[in-house]
């Protein structure tokens, strides 16, 4: 059995340290394209609430208003994009931080000629952004999730290992076989 305890520990401490290993790289690469937003984003704040940007072919853009998620209290603001060919898009329900405010989305376009369009709103606080990865976030988190449970997993068999391993080493050992005493022998006494 010291070679089972033994072999717990060498498992334990492989699946903690890939757990965690394996767990940041999939939470840094899940969840960089959401930090990279903010960099992206572009607040529609020029004159008459309007700004012009330069958009590539085929780009997704997401426009964000303050908020928190769930029903709109009002109505969202109205936004008009010129300047070439859009098309609207099916709106994700998602929410960022941005500038640090909570932003929730109401419209989603995708661009289809590269060109300089002018997005101008009813009302200021509305920010351009990209959308968010769903897949980037779930497999940060899972990347998160990884290295803390797979993390605790590992270290769990790892002790269990190492505690077995300490217990045997103190219990006494039994005797060998049974010789004969040495020292002084007893007078056979009969009678």
């Amino acid at each position: 059995m010291k070679s089972g305890a033994r072999v717990l520990m060498i498992l334990g401490a492989v699946v903690a340290v890939l757990s965690i290993v394996v767990g940041v790289v999939l939470a840094v690469v899940g969840l960089r394209p959401a930090t990279r937003i903010e960099a992206k984003s572009i607040p529609v704040a020029g004159p008459g609430n309007s700004v012009e940007h330069h958009f590539d072919a085929d780009e997704k853009i997401v426009l964000y208003t303050p908020g928190t998620n769930g029903p709109y209290q009002e109505s969202p603001p109205r936004c008009s994009i010129t300047g070439g060919s859009v098309s609207q898009t099916a709106t994700p329900n998602s929410s960022v931080t941005l500038s640090g405010v909570n932003q929730v989305s109401f419209a989603a376009y995708t661009i289809a000629t590269a060109g300089t369009y002018r997005i101008t709103c009813d009302r200021s606080g509305v920010t351009i952004a990209p959308p968010l990865s769903v897949g980037g976030i779930l497999g940060g988190v899972g990347g998160i999730l990884l290295a803390v449970f797979g993390g605790l997993v590992g270290l769990v068999m790892f002790v269990v290992g190492l505690v077995v391993t300490l217990a045997r080493r103190r219990t006494p050992r039994a005797p060998g076989p049974q010789g004969f005493a040495s020292g002084p022998v007893p007078p056979n006494r009969a009678g």
